[in-house]
């Protein structure tokens, strides 16, 4: 991914969005998690077991994986997109930012919160999700908030664990060294360490 104006993969300002991706990428991750868990504490029968597009797939073995992964990159980018859009189209009609941001709150929190778990606490986890999402567009920019849903949707959707006996081993190390990678890569560009050394051996 290159930055808008910079020009360049190690552009701080491209690192800078890695990271805040990644941050905000597990931190919607474990909402979702949370989310899973929360019906007992209400008094509410056990969620269904949650079951990613996919996650299946991630364990027949072979490269399928991989295309799982490259799958979750374009939904990822769709969803950064679709929600960027979604908030410039209220802008236009409301003419307040806050006011678009707001109701594209509820709107969001909504039809996450409706089509998740019979929790009442489901609408606080989804509004907080949404709250991650729309503070990670707006602060940081939409390659920031596709990095936070790479990361969201594969830590949902590959089986996220430091277990390395099973059989889908290959596609767990795959899924955490992709993101792992993505967050060095960001450290490394943000903080300079990756742009000096590119100078070191230009000079």
């Amino acid at each position: 991914m290159v930055a808008a104006g910079g020009g360049a993969v190690a552009d701080p300002l491209v690192g800078l969005n890695l990271v805040a991706g990644g941050i905000a990428g597990t931190a919607a991750a474990v909402l979702v998690y949370l989310d899973q868990m929360s019906p007992p504490w209400t008094g509410h029968p056990p969620a269904t077991p949650f079951s990613a597009e996919g996650a299946v797939t991630t364990l027949a073995g072979g490269a399928r994986p991989l295309g799982v992964l490259l799958g979750i990159g374009f939904d990822a980018t769709m969803f950064a997109m679709v929600f960027l859009l979604g908030l410039v189209l209220l802008k236009l009609l409301c003419r307040r930012r806050w006011l678009a941001i707001a109701a594209y709150g509820v709107v969001q929190t909504s039809v996450w919160a409706l089509t998740a778990v019979e929790s009442p606490l489901s609408w606080v986890i989804f509004g907080v999700l949404t709250a991650v999402c729309t503070v990670t567009l707006v602060r940081f920019g939409v390659l920031a908030l596709a990095v936070a849903a790479t990361f969201a949707l594969t830590l949902t959707t590959f089986p996220a664990h430091l277990d390395f006996s099973p059989w889908y081993t290959g596609a767990v190390v795959l899924a955490l060294a992709t993101l792992g990678g993505l967050f060095v890569f960001g450290v490394g560009t943000s903080s300079g360490l990756i742009a000096s050394r590119e100078r070191a051996v230009d000079v």
